[in-house]
């Protein structure tokens, strides 16, 4: 049984388009070194200190990067002669293209997406409601998805089952987001449908294989949770060992998922988590 599913085309629409744009770009250099290693580092104590130290961020050695150039630029002979005009338009220019590196480089990385884990007590009165409404949406799910493999395992065995979580689990994920009004979704940091992928704010605690509920205050007042997923019994008969899976269902997943990492599981093993996100009470 597939334990990861998306709740909305939206979310999936914006996650790919993120990941195509980012998937070859390049960061020069040029926009961190400035063109001549250590030209600014040797003159500006601070900037090598940033660049030299592992913790320190790729906005923190730009600004300081820019800085540095702008305090130079006055003794650099083509801005001598051009004078304070000059010079102005010149760290303009510059300012300019460091902030469009950043723009991508953020892009790329995720930078901080304001999301922050919180622990359950800590929670106000409206986010417990919140937590409510997301820990009801998460039991319809599950139980909704349940009772459809239990029903196509005796049709049509694991092959049966197989079809309902590629075709049945996103369409009930979307039924329950519009009844529950949240996004819904699950997801593995083993992915058997890339689509499935974690979102932003969720993405470490899947990397971290978090074997508990986890809850998440959003910057706009939304409340994540994330709730672990482990391998049932008759989850084994897609997501068991490779060996111990019937060669007709291993046939079916090599079909339908070329790339498919979600095998190889034992019994109570964490699968991957369900997800929900609930926006704030309006």
């Amino acid at each position: 049984m597939s334990q990861e599913g998306s709740s909305t085309k939206m979310h999936r629409a914006r996650e790919s388009s993120r990941s195509s744009a980012c998937r070859d770009l390049e960061v020069p250099p040029d926009l961190i070194t400035g063109g001549r290693e250590g030209s600014k580092a040797e003159t500006n104590p601070t900037l090598a200190k940033a660049q030299g130290e592992p913790q320190a961020s790729v906005l923190s050695i730009f600004l300081l990067e820019l800085a540095a150039r702008a305090g130079t630029l006055g003794s650099a002979p083509g801005v001598a002669k051009g004078g304070a005009a000059m010079r102005e338009a010149r760290v303009r220019k510059m300012a300019l293209g460091w902030l469009g590196g950043l723009l991508w480089v953020g892009a790329c990385t995720g930078g901080d997406t304001g999301w922050r884990e919180v622990a359950t007590a800590e929670l106000a009165p409206s986010e417990q409601r919140q937590r409510e409404r997301a820990l009801a949406a998460r039991d319809a799910l599950k139980s909704r998805l349940l009772a459809e493999l239990g029903a196509a395992m005796e049709r049509s065995g694991a092959a049966g089952a197989i079809e309902v979580c590629r075709q049945r689990a996103p369409i009930l994920a979307e039924e329950v987001a519009k009844q529950h009004g949240v996004r819904i979704g699950r997801t593995s940091e083993k992915l058997r449908q890339p689509q499935n992928a974690s979102p932003e704010w969720a993405l470490a605690a899947v990397r971290a294989k978090r074997g508990s509920e986890v809850d998440f205050r959003g910057p706009d007042g939304a409340l994540g949770l994330l709730d672990p997923l482990r391998i049932a019994p008759l989850c084994l008969f897609c997501h068991g060992a490779e060996e111990q899976i019937d060669p007709l269902v291993r046939a079916k997943l090599r079909e339908r998922y070329p790339e498919d990492r979600a095998t190889g599981y034992a019994l109570e093993q964490l699968r991957g988590h369900v997800w929900v996100e609930v926006p704030p009470e309006r």
